[in-house]
């Protein structure tokens, strides 16, 4: 029996397949995480690699910048949502 029936399953389901129009930078950071971008980007979430939030940045520009000084160093999931979706990266912090 298969897994599942034809769906989707994964990154993909939250993630449109379209050119990445947010720039983050710098990879790996220290305490500012900065984002460029040529849609606006309306909000900007942090999650742990156990899948959950742990920050949340509500945005309303196409650059800016994302406190995580409070971070502990590791691996991070960040998503930015513009309106041609939502766009996932891995973020390593030092």
């Amino acid at each position: 029996m298969p897994l599942h029936s034809g769906a989707n399953l994964g990154v993909k389901d939250v993630t449109k397949s379209v050119k990445s129009s947010i720039s983050y930078y710098p990879n790996p950071v220290g305490n500012i995480l900065k984002y460029k971008s040529s849609e606006k980007v309306s909000d900007i979430t942090v999650y742990n690699n156990a899948g959950q939030k742990i920050k949340y940045h509500k945005a309303d520009s196409n650059q800016g910048s994302l406190d995580v000084s409070a971070l502990p160093s590791g691996v991070y999931i960040v998503s930015g949502k513009t309106a041609l979706g939502t766009e996932s990266f891995k973020m390593i912090k030092k």
